[in-house]
């Protein structure tokens, strides 16, 4: 045939397309998968037998970084090309509209995306038997054959044509001395390879006439375990028939003690059996859908357009229908709430398990419509549906015009109820900032609750007529009751607001919480939070191997302090993990720690990561930070830079605190002395108080953000120190930008974020279960929370104190030095006795330290009175009150170090 061929893809975002199995505290078998490639290289196979597709199949199962697409991309030829997102071909080929199928020619390079209208699809033909929730125990039980057996009833032919069967990863998996499972995964030669779509739609509706099929329910991504509505499902999985699908069937990784891997036992049956005949495949006719319709409520059509087969469902779409898209789940109601006609909106697929945002919302003229790609159903509201909703009209606000005071505390009782609105310092929305693709917080101006005001009722004021009758008449609500509502705290009823996050949310007995939306124990709104499989107890050896693999992950990063290795065929040496953490590495692998369970946390550290001041760039500072971000929240951190004054960085840190953000990076802060009350104000206190950008006004907030800096020859005041820990790097090349790294390590890391964040949760859920047997590193001050779930795991694991560093960083503060050198000279000249500071000004030795520019009396007395009680160098300052108004203070030097005191010298 002439469409008898497979396109098959090497992965190289991810590295691995493997699913990943280990087992539980329960001993029970869990899995983990890659849902997507987003590079990689493909080459186009002929297949023109079983034969043929049995070596093929055996050589891909025996892979770890190998996908098949049914199917031969336009334009491919027989030479490899590229495979890219859609997202990375339209940014390459700079053009507007929609991205063109098959390959493309991009600075003569052949590229591609993966998009349906440039794949043809193949004749060989996947059969999927895989069991869905809600499926019959009887039919889960049924193997491969049965199950074809069962449906010949509408695809006649499908169990004794030839097919080349063979094992899917969960089958090849054996626990302990147990027995690899059956064939799950079965192919088949179709007849006509274009009639394929038309088949996927006709066994659909002919399996639910038939009664092969069952509802399968969809459970609720905010309230896990709610069911909020059902697909239908058969005893195959006809979804995968759809042009440009994903086949993986990459050899499984088996993560656990006894777990094995076997081969996939692909062969043929039903040797000579022939292909299957699928030519007298028609679409369902009107009484088919009519039967359909009647089993399960939903209104179907299925037409020809051209070549293409469209499909549409009215009934299973419902106004409380939830969607997701960029980490906010809504109704279908909100979100049309918030659209106008013409508008389009990006999301997840209500109707399957998913997460690559394969679905589009639209606000037609006619109501909304939702097309799901990875299906090709288009889904409607059920006209019935849609005339229940017109009659729930919005509540009506009355505006008060006697006492507007009355309109903004029944505007408050409103807003109360809207599932975005909260209290952060004043009330807040939480919104999408489409610009970082992440959610943010932002404070409701007058002019946005007037918005919001909007959203949510109808304001009307009541209109005296001529005649002395009274008419309702819609209005826009007066800024003035804006104002009021924001003034009157006891008006607002909001739930309090503390950060945003996408990383699971922790306890301190271990438990970790996947949640989506308000989470009222933390305070926090979750979005796209990831269900994390890690073992209920874990072991130190599962602790130890977690640990192993992260250092494994991250070991091309030059830690200045690590032994490295050459790496086999050359390349830049990494960092030797046979060997035990260096200092930098622990520091880092503290850092990521402390990344995820930042949103739980009360109190935490900030993260410092410097280089040389002369060839410290290029070192990875920016990336070391930002792939740990990767692995916590998905995203990346908002970037702020230092600008040319203290107080213009805190208005920009402030603005990112405000905000809420789940992250931020202080970048490129080089060759300076970093100081900021607020960034010690922010780290040590609970809430914190910080000034609003543009405004004199103060809020006080609970920072949840993870705060980071980078920067060449960057230092840390006396009043940060305590509060960072601090990672260096060292390229030990005088030029770092020269090296050379294969891949993006940054697409490498969020495909794997899956994999990172559970060895994370692993070791993290280690030492909680310690207690109080988890050994205990250097007190960190306010940090206690942290030091015991985010160090001291690490140290009883092999790793440095990162608080070793303190004294250290202490010691390079240039006005620690300072303050050092003042007392010395002071020390040397004066001695311990009590002078006025008109004596310190007379000695020209002590007064330069201190005041090298000549400033003068009065500035050495404002110094004097902000560092009474400063110890520094073994040497305390201690102020003696003068008697009286009009006494003048004295200061003295008080040796407080180890021994004696350091001999004072005869100057000549």
């Amino acid at each position: 045939m002439s469409d008898d061929f497979i396109t098959i893809i090497k992965s190289a975002s991810p590295p691995r397309v493997c699913k990943s199995y280990r087992l539980d505290a329960d001993g029970r078998v869990t899995k983990t998968a890659v849902a997507h490639v987003t590079e990689g290289t493909a080459r186009t196979v002929v297949v023109p037998d079983a034969d043929a597709l049995v070596a093929l199949l055996r050589q891909v199962t025996e892979r770890e970084d190998e996908v098949i697409c049914p199917g031969v991309f336009e334009y491919a030829g027989a030479d490899p090309f590229r495979m890219v997102s859609e997202k990375r071909l339209f940014e390459m080929l700079g053009k507007k509209g929609d991205v063109p199928g098959g390959v493309q020619f991009v600075n003569s390079e052949r590229v591609a995306a993966r998009l349906k209208r440039g794949i043809a699809p193949s004749s060989w033909m996947l059969i999927d038997a895989d069991n869905p929730p809600g499926m019959p125990e009887d039919w889960q039980a049924m193997p491969l054959a049965d199950r074809l057996e069962r449906l010949e009833a509408v695809v006649p032919g499908i169990s004794t044509c030839e097919r080349v069967e063979l094992r899917g990863s969960s089958s090849r998996v054996v626990n302990g001395s147990g027995n690899p499972g059956p064939a799950t995964h079965a192919w088949v030669h179709v007849s006509d390879a274009s009639k394929i779509e038309m088949m996927r739609n006709s066994v659909h509706v002919a399996a639910v006439n038939a009664g092969l099929s069952f509802p399968s329910p969809h459970r609720s991504r905010t309230e896990p375990g709610r069911e909020i509505g059902h697909g239908w499902r058969s005893l195959i999985d006809f979804s995968v028939w759809v042009t440009g699908r994903l086949v993986f069937c990459a050899r499984p990784e088996a993560c656990g003690e006894g777990m094995s891997v076997t081969d996939a036992d692909v062969r043929i049956v039903n040797r000579g059996g022939g292909v299957l005949d699928i030519s007298g495949i028609k679409l369902p006719d009107a009484q088919a859908l009519d039967k359909y319709r009647k089993r399960t409520g939903a209104r179907l059509r299925i037409e020809r357009d051209g070549d293409r087969i469209t499909a549409t469902n009215e009934g299973d779409l419902t106004w409380e229908t939830e969607i997701e898209s960029r980490g906010a789940v809504k109704t279908l109601r909100e979100w049309v709430a918030e659209m106008n006609p013409g508008d389009k909106l990006r999301c997840e697929t209500p109707f399957r398990e998913s997460r690559s945002e394969a679905a589009v919302l639209r606000q037609t003229a006619h109501g909304p419509v939702l097309f799901d790609a990875g299906t090709e159903i288009t889904y409607r509201i059920h006209p019935a549906d849609d005339a229940a909703n017109k009659s729930k009209a919005k509540p009506d606000l009355l505006i008060n015009g006697a006492d507007l005071t009355e309109t903004a505390k029944a505007l408050g009782k409103l807003l109360s109820a809207q599932p975005h609105l909260f209290d952060r310092a004043g009330p807040v929305r939480v919104a999408c900032d489409a610009s970082a693709e992440t959610m943010i917080v932002e404070r409701l101006t007058p002019v946005g609750v007037i918005n919001e005001a909007h959203a949510a009722s109808r304001p009307y004021r009541v209109k005296v007529l001529r005649n002395g009758a009274e008419e309702d008449v819609y209005s826009t609500l007066p800024k003035d009751v804006a104002a009021l509502y924001l003034d009157d705290r006891n008006a607002w009823g909001l739930r309090p607001l503390d950060g945003i996050t996408s990383a699971p949310l922790l306890r301190d007995d271990g438990t970790i919480h996947a949640v989506e939306g308000y989470d009222p124990a933390t305070r926090m709104w979750c979005r796209n939070v990831p269900v994390v499989d890690v073992p209920e107890r874990p072991t130190r050896g599962e602790a130890e191997a977690a640990l192993l693999r992260l250092r494994k992950h991250w070991r091309t990063f030059p830690f200045a302090d690590s032994e490295r290795v050459a790496v086999p065929g050359g390349g830049e040496p990494v960092v030797d993990t046979s060997k035990p953490p260096g200092m930098d590495e622990s520091t880092f692998l503290v850092a990521l720690l402390t990344a995820v369970c930042r949103p739980s946390l009360g109190l935490s550290v900030a993260v410092l990561v410097r280089a040389a001041e002369m060839s410290g760039a290029a070192t990875g500072k920016g990336l070391l930070i930002r792939s740990m971000c990767a692995v916590a929240y998905g995203a990346q951190p908002a970037a702020v830079t230092a600008g040319s004054a203290v107080e213009e960085m805190e208005k920009r840190i402030a603005a990112v605190l405000v905000e809420a953000r789940s992250a931020v990076i202080l970048d490129n802060v080089n060759g300076a002395a970093l100081k900021s009350d607020l960034l010690a104000s922010a780290l040590t206190e609970r809430p914190a108080e910080m000034r609003v950008l543009g405004k004199s006004e103060m809020l006080k907030l609970n920072a949840t953000t993870f705060i980071s800096v980078t920067g060449n020859g960057v230092l840390l005041s006396e009043d940060l120190v305590r509060r960072f820990v601090v990672i260096e790097l060292d390229a030990k090349t005088e030029n770092p930008e020269a090296r050379e790294f294969e891949g993006d390590f940054l697409a490498e890391t969020m495909a794997a974020r899956q994999v990172l964040l559970r060895d994370a949760l692993t070791i993290w859920r280690w030492g909680r279960a310690q207690g109080r047997g988890l050994p205990r590193g250097k007190a960190a001050s306010n940090f206690v929370q942290w030091e015991r779930w985010c160090r001291d795991p690490l140290l009883a694991l092999g790793c440095r104190d990162a608080m070793d560093r303190v004294a250290e960083t202490k010691a390079r503060d240039p006005e620690r030095q300072r303050i050092e050198e003042f007392f010395a000279e002071w020390w040397m000249e004066i001695g311990p006795r009590p002078v006025l500071a008109a004596d310190i000004m007379a000695h020209q030795s002590v007064r330069a330290v201190v005041d090298p520019i000549g400033r003068g009396q009065q500035y050495l007395v404002k110094v004097l009175g902000s560092k009474e009680g400063t110890i520094a160098g073994g040497f305390k300052l201690v102020r003696s009150k003068g008697g009286g108004t009009w006494g003048k203070s004295r200061y003295s030097l008080q040796w407080v170090g180890d021994g004696d005191p350091p001999p004072r010298e005869r100057r000549m």
